[in-house]
């Protein structure tokens, strides 16, 4: 880091207050339509006014590089890093350690509530899929059409034949 970054920190426009973190969070679970177990966990959490687990007096923690490294090996498995919202956490932690904040969308406090907010939602998905697995219904089913491992936003959706989901999503499904 630079002197001049430094600098930039006095700069009230970077300062990040708990309200204005916990507003951007309420703004994430406000637009967030998933009905996974994850996503809804995460809603929970942070509406019942949860613990800010990633973001620290000094930042983003360094767990949050951990799990990006664990997210970075899904696709090695065949999984898409897209169920994990990883290229958007990539961006944001970047944007963060260059103190590259702008308005709107991309203010700092939006983007730590951001950060906040898909840090938990990822690990909580990675979490469930490596406690009851990832599953593909083709192999279940034995479907003949070729399938793609993507999160269904509700196990009751038309796409739930066609498109894989958590085995705890499934399981919901297939055993009713």
């Amino acid at each position: 880091m630079s002197l001049d970054s430094i600098s930039q920190i006095s700069d009230e426009s970077m300062l990040v207050s708990e309200e204005s973190l916990r507003e951007a969070i309420h703004h994430m679970v406000m637009a967030d339509s998933d009905r996974d177990v994850a996503a809804m966990q995460t809603r929970r959490h942070y509406l019942n006014g949860g613990a800010i687990r990633w973001i620290t007096r000094d930042g983003v923690s360094a767990k949050a590089d951990s799990l990006v490294a664990y997210l970075g090996r899904m696709e090695q498995v065949g999984i898409s890093p897209r169920l994990f919202y990883a290229s958007q956490i990539k961006d944001d932690l970047e944007r963060v350690r260059s103190l590259n904040f702008g308005e709107g969308k991309n203010s700092v406090s939006r983007v730590y509530g951001r950060l906040e907010y898909l840090l938990t939602k990822a690990f909580l998905r990675y979490t469930e899929g490596q406690r009851f697995g990832f599953v593909n219904p083709r192999e279940v089913l034995r479907l003949p059409m070729p399938m793609r491992m993507v999160m269904c936003s509700s196990p009751f959706t038309a796409r739930r034949c066609t498109e894989g989901m958590f085995m705890s999503t499934y399981l919901l499904w297939f055993c009713g």
